[in-house]
């Protein structure tokens, strides 16, 4: 009785080790289409409590050259050094004001499915940011990567 017992267990433990809840995601990423050097010298991100249309701000930070670095690919910006976590985590809505043209853009809706991976061998998984609102519409996104266009 105890060995069918301690098979049993076993065999529970194996099963319930296969799938795992996955690591949320790091956030997402800005990069900045059209846009001069100039015109991300200073960037504003304010945080809101999500679906509340922007009526409870939660947080408010700056990027400027002390704490981001954006690189040129084409015609592109794209943030490659940050100190500080500064990507965008979707349990919030976030206004992204740019005052050197200003512009300031709604960003809501970020979508974050929460997933299920298989981690044996001890591999591990991580949710992704797939979708989100800017400024009202509907955007797809690729390697949680949200593009302004100036």
């Amino acid at each position: 009785m105890l060995r069918a017992f301690l098979i049993l267990l076993s065999v529970s433990f194996f099963v319930s080790c296969q799938n795992c809840i996955c690591l949320p995601s790091d956030g997402l990423r800005l990069g900045f289409i059209s846009f001069d050097s100039t015109d991300v010298d200073t960037i504003i991100i304010r945080k809101f409590e999500k679906g509340n249309n922007f009526t409870h701000l939660v947080d408010t930070s700056q990027w400027d050259r002390n704490n981001v670095v954006f690189a040129r690919q084409n015609d592109t910006l794209q943030l490659v050094i940050y100190v500080g976590y500064i990507r965008l985590k979707s349990n919030y809505d976030y206004k992204v004001i740019i005052p050197a043209i200003n512009r300031t853009f709604a960003i809501t809706d970020l979508n974050e499915p929460k997933e299920e991976g298989n981690c044996s061998g001890k591999v591990m998984c991580v949710n992704r940011i797939v979708s989100c609102k800017l400024d009202g519409v509907s955007m797809p996104l690729q390697y949680e990567t949200l593009y302004l266009r100036k």
